[in-house]
């Protein structure tokens, strides 16, 4: 019910619903709980974490598979608030946005977090067509947005404004309170499923959603200085974003003050507002406005349909500048996709230290690395990063180096580049003198060389 941030290891401060859905995709993967050896063929480890790209890739797809359902979601919705033209422009804007299609690539609960948000919107954008199925529309949009609250929890407000915005208009009480249910049902059934299995984790998750997910959040209390940023953080980051569609972005908030009312208009309002609470909290991370972006793109296909009905030579620049917006979005996709993403080698290097981790004890910590999750994760071994704000590497913990025999592999980043990854000169020069290095061992798919990493072993 609740996460563990290691494998086996006590309940964390996630909500489920990422890791379930990765957890299915890497059942339809192969790569699933006991696959030893793994449908994909590669070094299975402990519980069946296998090191294989079907497994690690698998990661991913609930991301990616939410970035489509997202981008389908959003043409529906613009079509349903500002006709087939607006919809089509919605799709090239979000479609073309180098920003999402980058984000789209990284496993977080933003992405499924803002596919089920914008699902719930595009139903309730047709609640005004159809009032006698009102409530009913309401009601399965409220069973989405609860489903996104065990993505992300509160980051759900940022899809929760607009759907209260779209309902406000048609005063139906009863449709209100059938989203508000209904949204209340996927928290209640999880704590009904910690009630059955983990009743001693009730203190825990109330301390994990109230406390560390939201009051420690807004006031910053307990985060490192690195989560800190000015009020304009998010602005500037969504401005860079939406660089070339910003000349729309501000036609559609001049359009929305024009026509109030417009479900269009609300929708603008309501995003505004939701950046206006992101930029409220003391923690802030770029991935947290991932739900945001889609609602500028309705922002910047309003400024743009509403341009393309101005006169003659004023449409001639609204086309010109879609057409200039969508190409140079999109060629910059073109050229951004097919590198690597974040592959400085820990896959190969879990696959090379998986015959060791397979001997070791699995409930103690196996491996010192940069980004220590993702070994945990591929070794299904107890992982540990160097030096963090929140564990920094100290004399004491160099001191236990020698005698902790748990320590059976060393991940170093030499060039400082990956959190947590380097623990100094004089632990790196003791490594060389008392480990074995087998760098040279990993084998890089075309022949490549680690880049700035060293792994070293103890036997």
């Amino acid at each position: 019910p609740v996460p563990s941030l290691s494998p086996l290891g006590p309940a964390g401060d996630k909500p489920p619903m990422l890791a379930m859905l990765i957890g299915a995709s890497l059942r339809l993967a192969g790569a699933g709980a006991g696959a030893v050896g793994g449908a994909a063929g590669g070094t299975a480890v402990g519980n069946g974490a296998i090191t294989t790209p079907a497994a690690t890739g698998a990661v991913r797809w609930p991301a990616i598979v939410g970035a489509v359902v997202t981008l389908l979601a959003l043409a529906r919705l613009g079509r349903r608030v500002l006709g087939t033209r607006g919809g089509t422009i919605a799709l090239l804007v979000l479609a073309s946005l180098p920003w999402f299609a980058d984000a789209a690539r990284v496993a977080a609960a933003e992405s499924p977090l803002t596919a089920l948000g914008l699902v719930a919107l595009a139903v309730l954008a047709g609640a005004a067509d159809d009032p006698s199925r009102a409530r009913t529309r309401a009601a399965f949009a409220g069973l989405l947005l609860g489903l996104a609250f065990l993505c992300k929890l509160w980051l759900v407000a940022l899809v929760a404004l607009p759907a209260l915005a779209l309902l406000g208009p048609l005063r139906d009480r009863g449709a209100v309170l059938a989203l508000v249910g209904m949204a209340l049902v996927p928290p209640l059934v999880h704590l009904g499923a910690l009630a059955a299995l983990r009743p001693d984790l009730f203190a825990h998750w109330w301390q994990v959603v109230f406390g560390f997910s939201l009051q420690a959040r807004a006031s910053g209390s307990g985060f490192a200085a690195y989560w800190f940023h000015g009020p304009f953080y998010y602005p500037a980051m969504l401005g860079r974003a939406f660089l070339l569609w910003a000349p729309f972005v501000l036609l559609g908030v001049i359009a929305a003050l024009r026509t109030p009312a417009a479900p269009a208009s609300r929708l603008t309002f309501a995003a505004l507002a939701g950046l206006a609470l992101l930029c409220s909290f003391r923690v802030q991370s770029g991935g947290y406005a991932f739900p945001l972006v889609p609602l500028l793109a309705l922002v910047a296909a309003a400024g743009a349909s509403w341009a393309l009905q101005a006169p003659r030579w004023w449409r001639a620049l609204a086309i010109a500048g879609v057409s200039l917006a969508t190409l140079g979005g999109g060629v910059r996709i073109a050229q951004r996709l097919p590198e690597r993403y974040h592959r400085p080698g820990y896959r190969e290097i879990a696959a090379l230290l998986a015959p060791r981790a397979a001997a070791a004890r699995s409930r103690v910590t196996f491996v010192l690395a940069p980004e220590a999750p993702v070994f945990a994760f591929a070794l299904d071994r107890p992982a540990r990063c160097w030096d963090t704000p929140y564990d920094p590497w100290t004399p004491a913990r160099f001191d236990s180096l020698a005698s902790d025999t748990s320590l059976r592999a060393f991940v170093v980043d030499t060039r400082q580049r990956f959190y947590g990854g380097w623990p100094g000169d004089a632990t790196l020069a003791w490594l060389e003198t008392h480990t074995h290095e087998v760098t040279a061992e990993v084998r890089l798919p075309g022949r490549r060389a680690l880049e700035g990493i060293r792994v070293f072993v103890r036997d």
